[in-house]
C-alpha cells in the first residue's frame, strides 16, 4: 500500500499511481532558504545521463552552482557550519587554485582536477568577465587542484601556529575541535569523541563560539599556498541535515 497509489477517501489503494514524488522535500528547503546564501539546493538525479557534454549531463549543474557560490576563497575564515568529516580528518571539499597563463599542476600540494570541475570554474570566469575579449583565452588560465595534507603534513597544519608559511609540504587541513577527533586538530585535557567540550585548538580560539572551525592552508618560500595572484575555489559538503 503506497500513498501514491491511494487516490482519496472513499477509494481503495490500487496499482495505479495517482500522485508523484518531488525532492528535496519542503522542510529541507525550509531548512536551506534559512542558511541563505550558504545553501545549494540540487537533485540527486542526474539530469541527463548519457551525453557527458552536455551542460547537463550528470551533476555539472550541481557541481556548476557550488563552484559558483562558494567562488571566494575560504583561507582563514572562521566557518559558521561544519563539514562531515571521518577518523582521519577527511573532508568533502575540492579546492582549485586558478592562476593567469598556461602553466602546469605538476608541483607541490597540487593535482590536476576533474574534468567537471574545470569546465564548471571556466564558466564562472567567463560569467564574471575575468575572461573578456581583451584578456587571455579562458583556456589559458592554470587551474589545479590543491591537495589536503596527510601525515606529518596534516599534523604541522592542524597544530603549528607557525606554518602559515613555512611548511614542509603545502596544502590544507580542516580544523574543527568541536569534532573531538585528533584528525580535525582537537586537543586538551579530557578531550575525545565523548567529551569534545573538552577540546580546543589556539588557530581557531579568536573565531565566534559557534565557528570555531576552519579551512587553514600553509605553505613556503618554494609554493606560497594559495599562490599569489591565483584565484581560489572552494567547495566542501555540509554535515547533512538532521531527520
Amino acid at each position: 500500500q503506497k500513498p501514491l497509489c491511494f487516490q482519496g477517501a472513499g477509494s481503495a489503494f490500487s496499482t495505479t499511481q495517482y500522485f508523484a514524488k518531488a525532492y528535496p522535500g519542503t522542510r529541507y528547503l525550509e531548512v536551506l532558504k534559512g542558511f541563505g546564501d550558504n545553501s545549494i539546493v540540487a537533485s540527486i538525479c542526474p539530469k541527463n545521463p548519457a551525453d557527458r557534454n552536455d551542460p547537463n549531463a550528470g551533476y555539472n549543474p550541481a557541481v556548476g552552482a557550488i563552484v559558483k557560490r562558494l567562488g571566494e576563497a575560504l583561507s582563514g575564515r572562521c566557518l559558521p557550519r561544519e563539514l562531515d568529516v571521518d577518523e582521519e580528518g577527511n573532508v568533502p571539499c575540492v579546492v582549485t587554485e586558478v592562476l593567469p597563463g598556461a602553466g602546469t599542476c605538476a608541483r607541490a600540494g597540487r593535482a590536476d582536477p576533474n574534468p567537471q570541475v574545470v569546465e564548471a570554474i571556466r564558466k564562472e570566469l567567463k560569467e564574471s568577465e575575468t575572461c573578456r575579449p581583451d584578456d587571455p583565452d579562458c583556456t589559458q588560465f592554470t587551474i589545479c587542484q590543491v591537495l589536503p595534507l596527510r601525515d606529518a603534513g596534516l599534523q604541522e597544519c592542524l597544530f603549528d601556529e607557525n606554518a602559515t608559511n613555512s611548511a614542509q609540504e603545502p596544502g590544507y587541513c580542516y580544523i574543527d575541535p568541536g569534532k573531538g577527533l585528533p584528525g580535525t586538530g582537537a586537543q586538551g585535557a579530557g578531550c575525545d569523541p565523548d567529551h569534545p567540550e573538552n577540546c580546543t585548538n589556539p588557530l581557531v580560539e579568536s573565531c565566534p563560539a559557534t565557528e570555531r572551525r576552519l579551512l587553514r592552508f600553509i605553505g613556503n618560500n618554494a609554493e606560497p599556498t594559495p599562490a599569489p595572484s591565483s584565484t581560489t575555489f572552494v567547495a566542501c559538503v555540509g554535515s547533512a541535515v538532521s531527520q
